[in-house]
C-alpha cells in the first residue's frame, strides 16, 4: 500500500502551522487536492529571509532550507477567504491539519518550480504512517480583521490595501467546522473574537 502525499514549499514555521492549524495560501485544484491525506512541510528558508518584512506575520520558517519538517493529516481543504477575509488572498485555498508529527528530511525539497508537488508517496522517503506518532492540531484560528491588511499570498509579494469587508462569514464557518469536528449541534457552539490594538514593526 502507498500513500500519496503533497509536497508544500512553505515560508511558514512549525509553531505558527501547530498554533493555528492550518496552512496557506495555495493556488491548488480544490478537488484534486481534497483526494490527498497528508502533507509534507518543506522549508523554504531563504525565501522567508527575504520576505521577511513584508510576510512579518507569516515568514517564521527557522528550519535549514529544502528541509522536509512536518507531516500533516488533512481535515480539510478549503478556499482561503473562510479564514481570511483579505481579498488578496481569493483564489487561494488553506489547508486544514488535523494532526502532526515531527520530522528531519534534509535537502527534501529538489527545486521544482511550482510550490505545490503532488508526484511522491510518503515511502518514496522512507515514511510509514503506521510507525509515526501524530498529534493532534488545535482547530483552525481565523484571520483577525485587525490583520487583515498584513495576510497575503506566500508565494508573491502584493501590495497593501484597505480592508473593504468586515469578515466575509469566516467565523460562521469555523463554528460550523468545529460543531463538526466535535459532533455538536451548531447552536452549542460559540466563537468570540477580541481584536488587539493593531501594532506594526518599527
Amino acid at each position: 500500500m502507498v500513500d500519496p502525499v503533497l509536497l508544500v514549499f512553505t515560508v511558514e514555521g512549525e509553531d505558527l502551522l501547530r498554533g493555528r492549524g492550518w496552512s496557506g495560501y495555495w493556488p491548488v485544484n480544490l478537488e484534486r487536492a481534497k483526494e490527498f491525506r497528508y502533507i509534507l512541510f518543506c522549508q523554504n528558508l531563504n525565501k522567508a529571509r527575504i520576505m521577511k518584512k513584508e510576510w512579518e506575520i507569516f515568514a517564521t520558517a527557522n528550519k535549514p532550507h529544502s528541509t522536509g519538517f512536518l507531516l500533516a493529516k488533512i481535515a480539510d481543504v478549503v478556499p482561503a477567504n473562510q479564514l481570511d477575509p483579505n481579498p488578496e488572498v481569493k483564489g487561494r485555498s488553506i489547508f486544514i491539519l488535523s494532526n502532526a508529527t515531527k520530522i528531519d528530511l534534509p535537502n527534501l525539497w529538489k527545486g521544482w518550480r511550482f510550490p505545490v508537488n503532488y508526484e511522491h508517496t510518503l515511502q518514496d522517503f522512507g515514511l510509514d504512517p503506521e510507525e509515526l506518532l501524530f498529534e493532534p492540531m488545535p482547530p483552525p484560528t481565523a484571520v483577525e480583521p485587525a490583520y487583515a491588511t498584513q495576510t497575503t499570498s506566500l508565494l508573491e509579494p502584493v501590495e497593501e490595501t484597505k480592508l473593504t469587508s468586515k469578515s466575509d462569514n469566516a467565523l460562521a464557518d469555523i463554528e460550523k467546522y468545529t460543531a463538526k469536528r466535535l459532533g455538536v449541534r451548531l447552536e452549542e457552539v460559540e466563537i468570540s473574537i477580541t481584536l488587539l490594538p493593531h501594532r506594526r514593526a518599527a
